[in-house]
């Protein structure tokens, strides 16, 4: 028989109001509101129309990574790739975070988000044409957003 449990669904929202909680009580006066499931897992609005967007990434697994070979990574970068094709001028407004609750393989390319580089377009579309076959949909999503816009959007992402 198969063991059914709810406990990563239930981790990953508690996660969500454990970070808006965080963003209300520590939010600056130019923070007029932060959501929940509203633009991405955690958004803090600005007063000037800006935003911060979070993708909150936890597991009940003791050793989690974001690799290369992560769902969570590609389909991250797939929300965010879809939004772009439909409105490019988000990038003038918005800064993305990945939230983790595990850690960063070393060595891979989420690791080197933190500190962009004038080739990480080119390395994350030669990644994507490569990944495996559960991983095309979302990989299919940023090859559609221009190399130039990639870059922008890829200086724009930390990791948390």
């Amino acid at each position: 028989m198969t063991e059914h449990t709810a406990a990563g669904h239930a981790l990953g929202y508690v996660f969500q109001f454990d970070r808006a909680t965080y963003h209300l009580l520590t939010a600056s006066a130019d923070v007029v509101a932060v959501g929940v499931e509203d633009v991405d897992d955690v958004t803090r609005h600005y007063s000037d129309g800006s935003l911060d967007r979070e993708q909150l990434k936890s597991t009940i697994r003791e050793q989690f990574q974001l690799s290369d070979s992560s769902v969570a990574l590609w389909k991250t970068l797939a929300i965010w790739c879809e939004d772009l094709t439909k409105d490019s001028g988000l990038l003038e407004k918005t800064e993305y975070c990945f939230v983790l609750t595990g850690v960063v393989s070393p060595g891979s390319f989420a690791s080197r988000l933190n500190s962009p580089t004038k080739d990480m377009a080119k390395d994350l579309r030669r990644l994507a044409k490569g990944v495996r076959e559960d991983l095309q949909k979302y990989a299919a999503q940023v090859l559609k957003v221009r190399k130039e816009l990639l870059a922008q959007l890829l200086a724009k992402i930390a990791v948390c």
